[in-house]
């Protein structure tokens, strides 16, 4: 879903505990945002289970953004179409795990990068392999939330 982003509305939240600022592209220039809304559903399920603050550090990002060389991002990043979504770590070892495993458990995808103190969760099913998403992108439909036809929780297709 596509949703425009105005200085009135910036600062609302999108979801309990999330504002809109959360999810948007890091370039301030940009006025839309583009995001699945099952990574609004499962950041939600994600806080509650948590039970305290956590801090989206990467959501969605234009084309333009995510090819800057501090951003790295992939050119078949899922953040380019909002379908993934990045997370600070907890500072506390201990922590760090727990929250690792809670994201796996409540993401279909979670590659944790400690290294970077951030936790890289997505709408794909399975471990990423590029090609396949290259395929996909082409118009064969693969393993996403709500595409595949078994997930019936997304009834609107969207």
């Amino acid at each position: 879903m596509k949703i425009l982003i105005t200085e009135d509305n910036i600062d609302e939240e999108i979801i309990p505990h999330f504002t809109l600022r959360e999810f948007a592209c890091r370039d301030s220039s940009v006025k839309e945002l583009v995001i699945h809304p099952h990574i609004l559903i499962l950041t939600n399920v994600l806080r509650n289970i948590w039970g305290v603050p956590i801090i989206v550090t990467s959501c969605y990002r234009t084309v333009e953004y995510n090819a800057r060389p501090k951003v790295g991002g992939a050119v078949d990043s899922l953040h380019l179409v909002g379908e993934a979504i990045d997370f600070l770590l907890p500072r506390d070892p201990a922590s760090i795990h727990a929250f690792i495993r809670l994201c796996a458990q409540v993401f279909p995808n979670t590659i944790d990068n400690p290294k970077k103190a951030y936790v890289h969760c997505s709408l794909y099913k399975h471990p990423y392999n590029w090609d396949t998403i290259k395929v996909e992108r082409a118009g064969i439909k693969g393993p996403f939330v709500g595409e595949t036809g078994k997930d019936k929780t997304n009834q609107d297709g969207g």
